[in-house]
């Protein structure tokens, strides 16, 4: 029987503990559960209960402090409380339960009536109905405006901060006018006209001919908006599948800041700062012990107000050092709460202002220069006594034109500019065990994780064959995609002529009649204009969006997302076109410009592969090519779902079942459920907890499992702890006395003949010691760092295993200042070190050979040039129940530039590796005699020396850290480059000269030539042939000018026992000697290997 327990967080009470809840023994709940709904694709569910009751019992009633007693002011029924539900003892699902009221009987309480929610509910709840000009994140973010940094921001974006977080790139002005037209034209010259402006420069020209600095506004880029939601909101931390700095579909989009018709700033406006930072804040004690519920402090300015029982009132005072009258603001989530007009000099106008729930900002405004100083003070009373929080804080204004970014961000709430970012890719979202809120495309959520595949469940056994229906899985035939706002000229004029929406897209099946369906993104969409030379009718790079309606007249669009393209002679294949710019004194000449597109490219193919990546729904003709872009938003994110069910074979099968609790309790929305061997996916799962029974709403899919050949395979993939199967073991390893009927379990169709069958003998695992392995290691080709950013990355390429079955418990990445943080024979030792940062992953399927696979690790907010030293590792077992057994990688060194930093020193130094070699090949920069950046490619392992005149850094390959040996004097520089190891060769075109001359060890008429050779590619010692041994690394003529040798053949005489054995220690895997047929008897063997480009391609023993 499925017993349901229910447990509510009641911080409240002074603590974060939570409370059981008393429930009723027959009480029917029922839970629903669905990610998204092919009935209503635009929608992204969660899941949710139907209300239930629970008795008003002496514990209850605790709980819930008597709240049918409307006297007693404790429990507040309007905010949704943490929860957690468990099945039969065990963890079930997280999410919210919200207190609907509750039930007298006789005048005696009766019952509460609650109603669980999932998780992903809280971003409901958690944002409301806050703008996204409401982030007080942004309270840090500004800029200074004038003619010369509009021109500068128009061909260089920079940098945003974020709250002390600083997004490189994140601000820039595009090619986008408020109100004038712009055109090109060499036949004319003259001032530009109301509403018109020819942007042909001219240095001869008319000084009013151009565009003018003011008709332009800034845009961020989004990412950072989703930063700023993450920042203001800890409980949201958005996961990095669909969300990251690679992501370019998402992190190359921008937003357009236009929340007012005409110039960015207008001489009769009051302009407004915020006060930041906040200073000398100061808690009483009542203030300290009431943390919780009361008021926090931010020093970026910002204070936030808890939720709690008591009253919080706010009293401030002002001192200005100008003349001039000022105002006052108080802004709860960026919505006006106060407005105090006309003070001067010091005055008091805020006293015991009562506060809601939310993050509250102070602004000052006014018309002339002045800078202010303030005293603020929140207080409460509790029981007699008032709990107190003061502070201070600072603001100018007009000092000089600075633009704060939060007051030009759109009028959206934060809730709808989420939706609508997750409609444009279809995306869906939910909060995992970690309380991260995962966000994948819904293509991708359906194709499962490496961490959390897909799991097929067989339930044949437990459907109710009583009733089932089947249905067709959508009812309607058209799907119509489009934007909000498309009342700009440009896109006014595109449906004039051709009868459709631009951008838009009507998805229709014509075999059968249904309704139509509508999927709106809330923001606005341009069409682009690309200009041409009115005289001659030549093409110029130039493209620009107008803002205007179809009577040209200014408009503030839906919040407008677009591409910035920086016109180069790569984005635009030709010398940009000059455009004539007017700034404060005249006009100068702008040759780079950001170019606003709806496509991130204005090529649609490169190198063979499709980059026209575009934000239209429909295939439009691109602006800037004329051509036809075809990976639109539906062709990339809706297509492969849609057109699955669409398809005339799919069908909606609802039916009963009786899902044991094993499976119930670990079944994702994404597994696929099998009934007589057809194979479904989840659309709805409606469970009632009394009666056991669940009704399913299931689509029909394609079977594409891999096919099992082997018997242990198939059992390493059921989980010991399903219930009623039949497995006996004390862990999740079977057995061989495990007692199973593997074909009642395992049904899987063949598709293929296996080459061989597998014998079906069970090991006698029983009988002998349970033998422990560790994870296998590799390191892949690192990410690039940027300025703020680390990415750690490691491969598991070949799973732990205990008693023969693969087994991954945990993995992660550890990470440090320092590397000596990082000695210790004890993986426990580093995780427990307190220098120590540990990412730290439970594997959520141990068994699954999905576990092999790269993982990496982002490190965020950090300065530019911050080092960081790390590790991965992968523990197979840490239980006592068998041995403890774990698998870590070298030490590595990572630093936060996006170009590493390049310090000259006079003379060069010498420098060791810091750390042991490894089998990486890498390419290695030095700095020469003459400050010629130098590169050495096909550098394996760790050289011995590098002597160079700035620290070396690795350009590709893993990254190393570096020992300073010794200062150079002005004696070694002549010789800076790569320590090498020095060694006699043969050298020939022809592979039997080169064999020739070292058996005989003379050139002769051999055909061969001979010299030293330079091996900069050490193998795992130090020996004086180790860089013959290893293919895909180099051999280099000269290392102090990188010369590698030419091409041909290179043989060298293994001629006594010595050079033997050397090889033999050499014999390591990698090395192409571990699979060369020799022995050591009979010498003189010849060793030679093939070079090819400057790299040994292949070796041999002769």
């Amino acid at each position: 029987m499925l017993q349901l327990q229910l447990y509510i967080k009641t911080p409240f009470d002074g603590n974060d503990d939570y409370e059981r809840i008393e429930m009723f023994k027959d009480e029917s709940v029922t839970l629903t559960q669905n990610i998204q709904d092919v009935k209503d694709i635009s929608k992204i569910f969660t899941d949710y209960s139907q209300t239930f009751s629970v008795p008003a019992s002496r514990h209850n009633n605790k709980v819930f402090k008597h709240f049918y007693n409307y006297f007693i002011n404790g429990f507040d029924a309007r905010e949704k409380k943490d929860a957690k539900l468990f099945l039969n003892e065990k963890p079930f699902k997280t999410g919210k339960i919200k207190l609907e009221g509750s039930t007298l009987k006789g005048n005696k309480p009766n019952t509460y009536k609650l109603t669980f929610y999932g998780s992903v509910v809280n971003l409901k709840d958690l944002l409301g109905d806050i703008k996204i000009n409401g982030l007080a994140y942004f309270n840090d973010s500004v800029f200074t405006y004038s003619a010369a940094n509009v021109k500068t921001l128009l061909g260089d974006a920079a940098s945003l901060n974020v709250s002390g977080t600083t997004w490189a790139d994140s601000l820039l002005f595009p090619l986008i006018t408020h109100t004038d037209r712009l055109y090109y034209d060499t036949g004319s010259d003259g001032a530009n006209t109301e509403g018109l402006a020819n942007v042909r420069w001219n240095a001869a020209g008319n000084t009013a001919q151009g565009l003018n600095y003011t008709q332009l506004k800034p845009a961020i880029r989004v990412y950072t908006i989703l930063k700023a939601i993450e920042y203001q909101f800890p409980e949201i931390v958005f996961g990095t599948d669909f969300i990251n700095t690679s992501n370019t579909d998402l992190y190359d989009l921008f937003i357009w800041l236009n929340i007012k018709e005409g110039d960015l700033i207008q001489t009769t406006d009051t302009t407004y700062n915020a006060f930041s930072p906040n200073t000398n804040i100061e808690k009483n004690s009542k203030a300290e012990s009431k943390r919780m519920e009361f008021c926090d402090v931010f020093s970026n300015g910002s204070f936030n107000v808890l939720q709690g029982r008591k009253t919080k009132r706010l009293t401030a005072s002002f001192t200005s050092s100008g003349v001039g009258e000022y105002s006052v603001v108080v802004k709860n989530n960026g919505e006006l709460v106060a407005e105090h007009d006309g003070l001067t000099g010091s005055s008091s106008p805020i006293v015991n202002l009562e506060l809601q729930t939310g993050r509250y900002t102070i602004q000052v405004g006014g018309t002339v220069a002045a800078t202010f100083t303030s005293e603020f003070k929140v207080d409460a009373l509790y029981s007699g006594k008032d709990a107190i929080v003061t502070w201070k804080s600072t603001a100018s204004i007009l000092s000089s034109q600075r633009v704060w970014i939060k007051d030009h961000l759109p009028e959206i709430n934060i809730l709808n500019f989420l939706t609508g970012i997750f409609k444009m890719f279809n995306l869906t979202a939910y909060v995992d065990d970690n309380g991260i809120t995962q966000v994948q495309t819904l293509d991708s959520f359906y194709e499962g994780t490496t961490n959390t595949p897909i799991e097929y469940y067989d339930i044949t056994k437990n459907v109710d064959v009583k009733k089932s229906q089947i249905d067709i899985v959508l009812p309607f035939n058209q799907i119509n995609f489009k934007y909000e706002g498309t009342k700009s000229f440009l896109a006014n004029d595109h449906k004039n002529r051709f009868g459709k929406t631009w951008g838009s897209l009507e998805y229709k099946n014509e075999v059968f009649d249904g309704e139509t369906y509508e999927v709106k993104l809330p923001f606005g969409h341009f069409k682009y204009e690309r200009l041409y030379n009115q005289t001659g009718g030549t093409s110029t790079t130039i493209m620009y969006g107008w803002s205007v309606d179809e009577s040209k007249k200014a408009i503030v669009p839906k919040p407008l997302l677009f591409y910035p393209i920086l016109a180069s002679s790569v984005s635009v294949g030709q010398t940009p076109t000059s455009i004539s710019y007017i700034g404060d004194s005249g006009h100068e000449e702008v040759a780079s410009y950001y170019l606003p597109s709806n496509s991130k490219s204005f090529s649609s193919v490169s190198a063979g592969v499709d980059i026209s990546n575009n934000i239209n729904f429909n295939a439009e003709m691109n602006e800037y090519s004329l051509r036809p872009f075809d990976k639109t938003l539906f062709k990339q994110y809706y297509e492969t779902y849609i057109k699955d069910i669409f398809k005339p074979e799919r069908r909606l099968t609802k039916l009963s079942a009786f899902i044991p609790l094993a499976i119930l309790s670990i079944l994702k929305l994404y597994d696929r459920l099998i009934i007589d061997d057809k194979v479904y996916k989840i659309n709805k799962l409606t469970t009632n907890f009394q009666n056991e029974s669940s009704q399913l709403e299931l689509i029909n899919v394609f079977d594409d499992r891999e096919l099992v050949q082997n018997l242990n395979q198939a059992v390493a993939t059921i989980d010991a702890d399903l219930s009623g199967i039949g497995i006996t073991a004390d862990s999740n390893l079977v057995t061989a006395d495990a007692g199973l009927d593997y074909e009642e379990i395992i049904q899987i169709p063949i598709k293929e003949v296996p080459d061989t069958i597998p014998d079906n003998v069970p090991d006698t695992t029983n009988n002998i010691p349970c033998v422990v392995t560790a994870a296998t290691l590799s390191q892949p080709t690192q990410k690039t760092n940027t300025n703020s950013t680390l990415f750690f990355s490691h491969n598991i390429t070949a799973m732990g295993k205990i008693c023969e079955v693969n087994n991954l418990e945990s993995y992660g990445f550890i990470h440090s200042t320092a590397e000596a943080n990082l000695i210790d024979d004890s993986l426990d030792v580093l995780i427990a070190r307190v220098a120590n940062t540990t990412i730290l992953y439970n594997a959520i399927n141990p068994q699954a050979t999905a576990n092999i696979k790269t993982y990496t690790a982002e490190v965020t907010g950090l300065s530019q040039n911050t080092v960081k030293y790390w590790i991965f590792f992968a523990r197979t077992n840490t239980t006592s129940n068998f041995d403890k057994v774990d698998a870590t990688s070298n030490i590595y060194s990572s630093i936060a530039a996006a170009t590493p930093p390049q310090v000259e020193t006079t003379n060069g130094k010498r420098y060791h590796p810091a750390v042991a070699q490894d089998n990486e090949i890498r390419t290695i920069r030095i700095m020469d005699k003459d400050q010629n950046l130098v590169n050495f490619t096909g550098i394996r392992g760790y050289p011995s020396f590098i002597d160079s005149k700035i620290v070396p850094f690795v350009v590709s390959g893993l990254p190393m850290s570096w020992q300073e040996i010794v200062d150079l004097t002005a004696d070694f520089v002549h010789s800076l480059g790569m320590y090498h190891s020095n060694g006699i060769y043969y050298h020939a075109t022809d592979l039997s000269a080169v064999v020739n001359a070292a058996k005989a060890a003379s050139i002769g008429n051999t055909g061969a030539t001979s010299g030293n050779f330079m091996s900069v590619s050490l193998g795992t010692g130090d020996y004086v042939f180790a860089g013959l041994d290893y293919l895909g690394v180099s051999l280099y003529a000269n290392s102090t000018t990188a010369v590698k040798e030419p091409d041909g053949y290179y043989g060298t005489r293994l001629s006594d026992a010595w050079s033997v054995q050397t090889d033999a220690i050499n014999n390591v895997e990698g090395s192409w000697i571990k699979d060369a047929s020799w022995t050591y008897s009979n010498v003189p063997r010849i060793k030679v290997v093939q070079v090819v480009g400057g790299y040994i391609t292949s070796g041999n023993i002769y």
